[in-house]
């Protein structure tokens, strides 16, 4: 079974958690709907199945992530993530990175979506930009087409002379139901 896409995954939201609130040497706890793990582990959302699944999955993620706590309820996957695996993300998280850049951007209150769309294009020329229909919640989708330096797809809105986003992986997105126009911007 391949773990990498789940364990990128924790790995990632724990560097835009970082960004922006730092790293505090406690535990963290995620949480995740059941459909979206079990896409990303290959296999089917029966509780049993995904619960052989997490045991296997823990097992994979110790070395980088410690020992972790998974528990599935109320349709929701929860992991503990002990000290061990906030220490290994805060050390490979770099004031220069993606996600750290996309924060102070999105936190200065200045923001345009043009300015944020060009800080996609400063690390790859494999950004994908697509105005959303105007009946969407969103006004943007912007996302490294190859999943480097992430793989969030990243929904952005313009209200009041302000950015802001929500991300998600592509099948979340695409289970959403969303509409997106076809051309690039």
């Amino acid at each position: 079974m391949d773990y990498s896409a789940l364990e990128r995954n924790i790995i990632e939201v724990m560097e835009e958690q970082q960004a922006k609130l730092g790293f505090d040497g406690e535990t963290v706890n995620l949480f995740y709907p059941v459909d979206s793990v079990a896409m990303m582990l290959g296999v089917d959302s029966r509780e049993q199945t995904l619960t052989e699944a997490l045991k296997g999955f823990c097992a994979y993620a110790e070395e980088k992530l410690g020992e972790i706590s998974c528990a599935i309820y109320d349709g929701r996957v929860s992991f503990a993530i002990p000290a061990k695996g906030g220490q290994y993300v805060s050390s490979r998280l770099k004031e220069n990175s993606f996600i750290v850049r996309l924060v102070r951007l999105v936190a200065s209150h200045r923001a345009s979506i043009k300015q944020i769309i060009d800080l996609f294009k400063e690390y790859s020329d494999k950004v994908c930009v697509r105005k959303m229909p105007a009946h969407e919640e969103f006004d943007y989708l912007v996302f490294f087409s190859d999943g480097t330096p992430d793989s969030f797809w990243y929904c952005l809105k313009e209200e009041m002379g302000h950015v802001t986003y929500h991300r998600f992986t592509k099948a979340d997105f695409e289970a959403f139901g969303f509409e997106i126009a076809e051309a690039n911007q």
